[in-house]
């Protein structure tokens, strides 16, 4: 039946226009001005219909101002699906620059052409207005653009600009629009038209009168006499009803529910009167709105109630613009201090603060907690700058008021600031002091100085600060369950997972704790993003790679939806982290790069510090070491502006360790004051990179010693794989120090075919699985779990059938020589083993990364060890692709870089000769034929740049082109 109903509804409001339709089909600007009940609204929609994507901004009566513009822009855009294509601009303070930036992300989010329409466009002051043109030269012709109002002062060039004359209803579409809900009778529809003036609005009250009362009178149909007659026999609509629809510009059931009025819309819709759903929303048509509101004042306690729906729904704006416009701003301030904790970071934090400036200071000042649950509201988004704005204004309020109460909140706010930047004296001082003037009852104080407490007591990383730190959590969670916090629980769950039980080594409990807070949490918030990032690393210290790269989908998915640049960030930060371990050189320097593109306020903070010293140790640890260099250079230089020195100092010992001086590493690595390394979580790779760097200055007895400690640690806590599924190039290398066994080198070539040499002698691995086992980790370029391996070769079989299938196939490999190191469930090359397609992929990296002067050179270095396909006796693997092709790609640019400085040199036969290597690799590349052929003409070598002009045209026509008749015309075209 509701469906039924939706259809009439529909049927009253939205009819085909071919005329306008006509009219439209090729304006890029579309402008519909005229009064209300138009159609305006109804007509933009069916403009929009055919777009990909449909960008509605609804403007209210106090969103005159270009910066109100952008807002409701940006509201728009998340509606839409499209917030992550908007936020780039969101931290600029130029209005016209940051439309731009809104218009260029949108155009290349949705390059099919998308339709921004704006609506009520006439509540924009000039320089809104003049904003509005700006956004359509930015975004025509690729999107389409239909502004509405009741009177539009734009001038857009090319624009088509409909009004009232276009917009009136004529006889032939009255009639279509009756045939929804009566008999078409063409008399009537004629009648009916020439009394409401072809006014849209007029007709479709006047239908809904006919439809229940047939037309008697021929004098005219005003708007109050048609609504009027389709209530005279309502008894749906009271007086009070009708009232609230016309004082509010939206209503919703919820509204109704809240006043006590059942079914509203449904009633609403019976009556006759002409509503429509907008998103979440039912609006009635303006001129009925307004005849409505003509009836009296709406009760101001049925407006505060309603406008608290409109509030918590999502409609901030609005329903903060009507209570102060109704001089009701001290229910601005108590609907802002009781925004849930679970929506707390989904509101515009920015706009909420902005409109809280136009509330009187003295009813701030009698409802200061507005300002707590914005500052909060504010760290959640990591708008450090705003959050500080508003606790010093809170603070100037208590020193007035002198509300002991109010004072330990402010206080416990900004203990958990100094906690934020690493202030770990002050913190405690600060925080022990007030936890013992803070009754028991004040749960938010206590809750909150708990918590930074706790974080900063870990932050310490020894194993007794991690025990204080886990009770004063414990003692956190219990009260923010009490005041029904969950957020905040989950916060508490997350800080105890990753910085109390992950570092303590209780990684299984860890884990689940982490898990526990990310289920509290909703499923597309900010923070259930952030801490999913937190809960993806601890998952791959456990080797969980799968679940942590689900995990980070996930987050990133959240980021994008909200254009959180915090989110995507430490996403990219996590990946990395992953794909470091895998020793995924291209991986890891992508990933890092994409950390560093979404910067936000945390990459200036001691956050970005740690970043750029764990992101030097992960460039080392894929064998970058000029970019390992460079990352840590910066995270000294931020450290050191911040007053923090200790944060990079783990990083500096660790690439020290790795190819530094051996004897800087083992001192730095010991320092007490290397925080957050200490702990049992990473004590085991600290000594692990002392037994390194000991055995690179020739201390085998003290690498030995080390070593054996390493073992210990790792046996201690539970998993003893840690090592070499971490490091497995230095543990295997430490472990044949503790046997006493020396290794032989083994050399293992895919590049041009499968080989396996040790100590320069070729070992004959069986053919079939064994020799599929070598090239698997050879490939993988990292330790593979005996799980892992056995999927990936037998992926339908059991897991049990599939270890002991393994277990047999290792032991042929075995025979054949000493390729393989096994160690707590992982498989693994030996650590002498040099691949060369893995010594190729570092040789290219340095070679794109080396100074002009010193890029060929690279580049030959690097080409001397492509001997060819990589592993073609495998070309149709599914496992040996994705090498395949990133190894020739990486071929190619290094032969262009041969090709570019062969010309700058002048040596064009070097030049073509490097070009026909290129066709040897990527035997379709016209472009590089046609290059040859531009070459050689260039230097007066027609009959060879000919030759080289029909290799291109042989290439075109082979891969469907069309060729001109005269092979050489393609220079041309090419110049």
């Amino acid at each position: 039946m509701v469906v039924e109903r939706d259809r009439e509804r529909d049927a009253l409001t939205l009819i085909e226009r071919p005329r306008l339709f006509d009219r439209t089909a090729r304006a890029s600007v579309v402008v519909l001005e005229a009064p209300g009940g138009f159609g305006k609204s109804s007509l933009a929609e069916q403009l929009a219909a055919g777009s990909v994507s449909t960008v509605r901004v609804f403007l209210f009566s106090g969103d005159s101002s270009p910066a109100r513009l952008v807002s409701r822009l940006r509201d728009a855009c998340r509606t839409a699906g499209l917030a992550a294509a908007v936020e780039a601009g969101t931290d600029l303070e130029d209005v016209p620059a940051e439309l731009s930036v809104i218009a260029v992300a949108l155009v290349r989010a949705v390059p099919q052409g998308g339709c921004l329409v704006v609506e009520d466009a006439q509540v924009l002051d000039d320089g809104a207005l003049d904003a509005v043109v700006g956004l359509c030269s930015s975004l025509v012709p690729a999107w389409r653009v239909v502004i509405t109002g009741r009177s539009v002062a734009l001038d857009i060039a090319g624009a088509l600009r409909l009004g009232v004359d276009e917009l009136v209803f004529t006889a032939s579409e009255t009639n279509t629009l009756m045939e929804q809900v009566m008999s078409a009778d063409d008399d009537l529809a004629v009648t009916i038209t020439r009394e409401c003036s072809g006014w849209p609005a007029a007709i479709t009250l006047a239908i809904a009168a006919e439809h229940r009362t047939p037309m008697t009178a021929s004098g005219g149909a005003s708007l109050d006499s048609l609504v009027a007659e389709l209530l005279r026999d309502s008894t749906l609509l009271d007086a009070r009803t009708l009232t609230v629809l016309g004082h509010l510009p939206v209503v919703s059931d919820e509204i109704g529910t809240a006043l006590g009025i059942p079914n509203l819309i449904q009633s609403v819709i019976t009556s006759g009167l002409p509503i429509r759903a907008t998103g979440a929303w039912w609006r009635l048509a303006d001129p009925v709105r307004e005849h409505l509101r003509s009836r009296g004042p709406i009760n101001d306690d049925d407006l505060v109630t309603a406008l608290g729906v409109v509030f918590h729904k999502g409609e901030t704006t609005l329903a903060i613009d009507m209570l102060l416009a109704a001089r009701h701003p001290e229910e601005v301030c108590t609907l802002i201090a009781a925004i849930p904790y679970d929506v707390l970071d989904q509101i515009d934090v920015d706009e909420m603060a902005s409109l809280l400036n136009a509330v009187p200071p003295l009813v701030v000042a009698a409802n200061a907690r507005c300002l707590a649950k914005l500052a909060r509201a504010a760290e959640s988004r990591v708008r450090i700058t705003l959050r500080t704005r508003l606790l010093d204004r809170l603070a100037d309020i208590v020193r007035v008021n002198n509300d002991p109460v109010l004072a330990r909140e402010l206080e416990a706010e900004l203990v958990f600031d100094l906690n934020r930047d690493s202030k770990v004296e002050e913190t405690e001082r600060r925080g022990r002091a007030l936890l013992s003037v803070t009754p028991p009852d004040e749960l938010v104080t206590r809750s909150r100085c708990l918590h930074a407490l706790g974080r900063i007591t870990a932050w310490k990383g020894d194993d007794r600060s991690l025990v204080d730190a886990s009770h004063l959590l414990a003692e956190a969670a219990g009260a923010m369950r009490t005041i029904g916090n969950d957020v905040g629980v989950a916060d508490v769950l997350c800080t105890l997972g990753f910085f109390v039980l992950i570092p303590r080594g209780d990684f299984e409990l860890g884990v689940t704790r982490l898990t526990e807070g990310v289920e509290l949490l909703g499923r597309r918030t900010r923070r259930r993003a952030v801490q999913l990032t937190f809960l993806a690393e601890s998952l791959a210290l456990l080797g969980r790679d799968d679940e942590a790269i689900a995990a980070l989908s996930e987050s990133r998915s959240i980021g994008r939806s909200h254009g959180d640049q915090r989110v995507l960030g430490y996403a990219a930060w996590t990946q990395a982290k992953v794909v470091a371990r895998r020793r995924d050189i291209d991986g890891t320097l992508r990933w890092l790069r994409e950390a560093e593109r979404n910067p936000g306020d945390w990459l200036d903070h001691p956050t970005g510090t740690q970043f750029l010293a764990e992101a030097a140790e992960m460039a080392a640890m894929v064998g970058a070491e000029q970019i390992a260099d460079e990352y840590l250079t910066r995270a000294i230089d931020q450290a050191a502006k911040q007053e923090l020195p200790e944060i990079p100092e783990a990083a500096i010992g660790a690439l020290a360790a790795r190819f530094g001086d051996a004897r800087l590493a083992e001192g730095l690595l010991t320092l007490d004051r290397v925080d957050g390394s200490q702990n049992a979580s990473n004590r085991w790779r600290l000594m692990l990179l002392i037994a390194h760097a000991r055995a690179r200055r020739g201390d085998i007895a003290g690498a030995r010693a080390k070593a054996a400690a390493v073992s210990e640690e790792l046996e201690s806590l539970g998993h003893p794989e840690f090592a070499m599924l971490h490091e497995p190039e230095i543990w295997s290398s430490l472990m044949r120090l503790v046997d006493g066994e020396s290794i032989p080198p083994v050399r293992i070539s895919v590049l041009g075919g499968f080989r396996a040499e040790v100590d320069g002698v070729e070992i004959p691995v069986p053919a079939g699985r064994p020799a599929q086992v070598v090239k698997l980790l050879a490939l993988a370029g990292r330790p593979l779990p005996v799980d892992e391996l056995a999927e990936l070769l037998w992926p339908d079989t059991a897991t049990d059938v599939g270890r002991r299938r393994l277990r047999n196939v290792l032991a042929r490999v075995r025979r054949a020589g000493p390729l393989l190191d096994r160690n707590e469930g992982v498989i693994a090359l030996v650590p002498t083993a040099v691949v060369d397609s893995q010594v190729f992929e570092r040789l290219a990296q340095l070679a794109s990364t080396a100074a002009p002067e010193g890029r060929r050179a690279a580049a030959e270095e690097a080409l001397a060890l492509y001997a060819g396909e990589l592993l073609p006796a495998d070309r149709f693997e599914e496992w040996s692709v994705a090498p395949r092709e990133r190894a020739q790609r990486r071929a190619v640019r290094l032969l262009a870089v041969i090709v570019e400085s062969a010309v700058v040199d002048g040596d064009i036969d070097r030049a073509v000769r490097a070009i026909e290597h290129q066709l040897a690799l990527d035997p379709f590349d016209d472009s590089a034929a046609r290059h040859a052929a531009v070459l050689l003409r260039d230097v007066g070598r027609h009959e060879e740049a000919a030759e080289w002009a029909q290799r291109c045209a042989v290439i075109r026509g082979e891969l469907g082109f069309s060729v001109p008749l005269d092979p050489l015309d393609l220079l041309d075209a090419a110049r």
